[in-house]
């Protein structure tokens, strides 16, 4: 969703949008942000399109230090669905339901 918002940011011509945008990126980077979209957003700054014009940097970077400060979780899962679980796992759960049921 982020890169998502990072490219239109780079490709949107109106303020408005580049402000509502901006706030976006701003409230999901500050619950997850990854180091390729770290390196998108220092990638934009140099970028000719929002590296010449002040106001676009100045959002994007607010929005990068309001990450910065951003109380995140102190603990969490990921569960991406590639060995997150192990089979046998699942079978001891559902034998389990089974017994249960």
């Amino acid at each position: 969703m982020l890169d998502f918002l990072l490219n239109w940011f780079s490709q949107e011509d109106n303020d408005s949008v580049i402000f509502q945008i901006a706030q976006l990126i701003q409230a999901i980077g500050g619950h997850s942000i990854s180091g390729k979209d770290i390196r998108k957003i220092f990638a934009l700054l140099r970028s000719e399109k929002v590296g010449m014009r002040r106001q676009y940097c100045s959002v994007l970077l607010t929005s990068l230090l309001a990450m910065l400060h951003e109380k995140g979780p102190t603990a969490f899962f990921d569960l991406d669905g590639i060995d997150s679980v192990s089979p046998e796992a699942i079978i001891d759960v559902s034998l389990d339901l089974l017994i249960f049921l």
